[in-house]
C-alpha cells in the first residue's frame, strides 16, 4: 500500500518563499540548521513589497499595527485613553499618560505672537484652518486684528512654504478655535488614523498558509485536504487559509515532515511510510492489515491512537491534526489471482519499505524494492509478478492494463497525517486553535467513512474494467496471523514511551 501513496514524481520541491506569508519567510529564514534556506538578515524586515529597514519596520508600522491588533479589528470606540488639555478644552488621546496643558506662545511687544507663521491650510477645501498656524517664520509682515490671546482673523498671508511645518496654536493662554471646531478636528482626525490602524490589523492578522498536497487535484486524499482547507477558511471568516499546492510541488512525500518541521513548509499532507524513518512505530500503520477495517471500524480506531500520533509529531517540531488511511489493499498480478497466502509463494512482489518486504518474504515471496514511478514498466516487462496497491491507484494509473489481475484482500494501512508547523499553530489565537482543531477531528471521521465509499465504489469499477477476486474473510484471517511474527518484531524494536503506546493501542485493534 506505500507504493499506491507515494509520488509519481520525486524531485525536489521548487523554492515556496513567493508563496508564503511574509512572517513565515522569516521564520522559515531563521530557523534551526534543518532548513538550507539562506537566514535573512536580523536588521532586514520581509513585506510584500521587499526588504524595507527594521528601524522602519519597529518604529513606523508595528506600534500601528500592534495597537489596532489589540483591538482586534473594531472600528473604533474601544482605544483605551487619557485626557490631554488644549487650552481651556480637554480631549481624550490613546497612549498618553496624563493631562498635558497646552504650551502657549509668549507675546511680543508689539501685540504680535513671537515668530508667527501662516495659517495652516485645508487642503480638502482650499481654505485655512482658523487660528492653526506653522511655526516657521515668516518675513511677510502677516497681521491680526486683534489683541494678544484673542481669536482673530487673518487679514494678509503669504503662500505656505514648501517643506515640514509644525502645527501651534497662536500665543495667548488659549487656543485658537472654538470648542466646537476643536473637537470636530480631533474627532475626524483620531477617526480617520483609528480607522487606518483597525484595517492595518485586520490585514496583519489574517495568514495564508501554503499546504502542500502528495497528489494531483483529482485525487480522492487531495479532493479531502481541498474541503478540510475550505470548512477551515469559512469558519474563521478567512482569518486562517490553507492554499492546497498539488502533486508535491512544495515539497516532496520523503522530505514533507523535514520541510514542515523546520519552517520550510507551513503545512502539509503527509504519507506515514515516508515518515517510518523518523518515527519508527509509523511501521505498523504502514504495514498491510496494520489498521482495523471492520472490527472496529476504521475510522473508531482512527480516534484512539491519535492522541499517541500527536505525541509523536510533536517531537519533530510539527503539530498532527487529522489522519486518514488507504483502504482496498491487494495485489495486481499479470498472470492470475492470488487467492491464498500459499499463492504468494516464489512471485516477485512489488513492496515499499523494509516492513512491506518482510511481510512478502514470511508469505514465501521475493520483494522487490521500485519507486512508484517504475511499477506500470516493471508489471509491463515482467520484472515484478505483481504489485501491492490499492484500487484507486490501480485504476488512474491504468496497471490494469499490464497486469488485469486484482486479488483483493481488503488491507487497511498506511495513512496520510496532515500537520502544521508548531510555530504557526502557536501563532493562532486560542479561539482559532480551537476551530481548527475540531473541524480536524472531523475530518478523521468523515473522511475515513468517505474513502470506505470511494473504495467500494472502485472495486466495483475494477470488476467491470478488469477482474476482480475478493478474498474471503478465513483467507484474510489466515494472512494476519501469519503476518503476526512481523508485527511482533516491529514492536520489539520500539523503545520509547509514545511508539510502545501506540504499538499497544494498535495491536489490540489486530486481534
Amino acid at each position: 500500500m506505500a507504493a499506491a501513496l507515494r509520488s509519481p514524481t520525486w524531485s525536489r520541491a521548487r523554492p515556496v518563499s513567493s508563496l508564503m506569508p511574509s512572517r513565515v519567510q522569516n521564520r522559515a529564514a531563521t530557523k534551526s540548521s534543518k532548513s538550507t534556506r539562506t537566514p535573512i538578515a536580523a536588521s532586514t524586515k520581509i513585506s510584500r513589497h521587499g526588504p524595507m529597514p527594521a528601524s522602519w519596520f519597529a518604529g513606523t508600522a508595528f506600534p500601528t499595527i500592534a495597537s489596532a491588533a489589540r483591538e482586534r479589528c473594531s472600528p473604533i470606540g474601544r482605544t483605551q485613553s487619557k485626557p490631554i488639555a488644549i487650552g481651556s478644552v480637554t480631549r481624550r488621546s490613546a497612549g498618553s499618560g496624563s493631562d498635558i496643558p497646552n504650551q502657549a506662545r509668549p507675546p511680543r511687544p508689539d501685540g504680535r505672537c513671537a515668530r508667527p507663521g501662516p495659517p495652516v491650510r485645508d487642503t480638502s477645501t482650499g481654505g485655512n484652518i482658523p487660528g492653526l498656524r506653522s511655526s516657521e517664520e515668516q518675513t511677510s509682515g502677516v497681521k491680526y486684528d486683534r489683541p494678544p490671546g484673542k481669536r482673530g482673523s487673518v487679514t494678509e498671508a503669504p503662500s505656505p512654504p514648501q517643506g515640514r511645518r509644525t502645527v501651534m496654536p497662536p500665543c495667548g493662554g488659549s487656543a485658537a478655535f472654538s470648542r466646537e471646531e476643536k473637537m470636530t478636528t480631533l474627532s475626524i482626525r483620531s477617526l480617520l488614523l483609528t480607522c487606518a490602524a483597525s484595517c492595518l490589523a485586520c490585514a496583519a492578522t489574517a495568514e495564508e498558509y501554503p499546504y502542500a498536497l502528495p497528489f494531483n487535484a483529482g485525487n480522492e486524499f487531495s479532493q479531502l485536504g481541498v474541503e478540510w482547507a475550505e470548512s477551515v477558511a469559512e469558519a474563521t471568516d478567512g482569518a486562517v487559509t490553507f492554499t492546497p499546492d498539488f502533486n508535491g510541488g512544495l515539497v516532496s512525500i520523503p522530505e514533507a515532515l523535514d520541510a514542515v518541521g523546520s519552517g520550510v513548509v507551513p503545512s502539509a499532507m503527509a504519507v506515514v511510510s515516508a515518515m517510518s524513518g523518523v518515527v519508527p512505530s509509523f511501521a505498523f500503520i504502514e504495514m498491510g492489515g496494520g489498521m482495523p477495517t471492520d472490527t472496529p471500524p476504521t475510522e473508531e480506531a482512527m480516534t484512539t491512537i491519535f492522541p499517541d500520533i500527536e505525541n509523536l509529531l510533536d517531537a519533530q517540531d510539527v503539530k498532527a491534526l487529522w489522519i486518514i488511511p488507504a483502504f482496498g489493499g491487494g495485489l495486481a498480478c499479470r498472470d492470475g489471482f492470488i487467492k491464498t497466502i500459499d499463492d504468494w509463494a516464489g512471485k516477485k512482489i512489488r513492496a515499499a519499505g523494509r516492513w512491506q518486504a518482510k511481510q512478502v518474504e514470511a508469505l514465501g515471496g521475493s520483494p522487490v524494492a521500485l519507486p512508484a514511478s517504475d511499477i506500470y514498466t516493471a508489471l509491463q516487462n515482467g520484472t515484478v509478478d505483481c504489485s501491492l496497491t490499492v484500487p484507486t491507484i490501480f485504476l488512474a494509473s491504468s496497471m490494469y492494463e499490464v497486469a488485469p489481475y486484482f486479488s483483493g484482500y481488503e488491507l487497511t494501512g498506511n495513512a496520510l497525517i496532515t500537520i502544521v508547523g508548531k510555530d504557526i499553530w502557536d501563532d493562532l489565537t486560542d479561539e482559532q486553535r480551537e476551530t481548527v482543531d475540531s473541524l480536524s477531528a472531523e475530518m478523521t471521521v468523515t473522511g475515513t467513512k468517505h474513502l470506505r465509499e470511494i473504495n467500494e465504489a472502485a472495486l466495483e469499477e475494477v470488476e467491470t474494467t478488469a477482474k476482480l477476486y475478493r478474498v474471503t474473510p478465513e483467507d484474510r484471517e489466515r494472512l494476519a496471523r501469519a503476518w503476526d511474527p512481523v508485527f511482533e518484531e516491529l514492536a520489539a524494536g520500539i523503545s520509547d514511551d509514545a511508539g510502545k503506546s501506540l504499538i499497544q493501542k494498535l495491536s489490540e485493534l489486530r486481534q
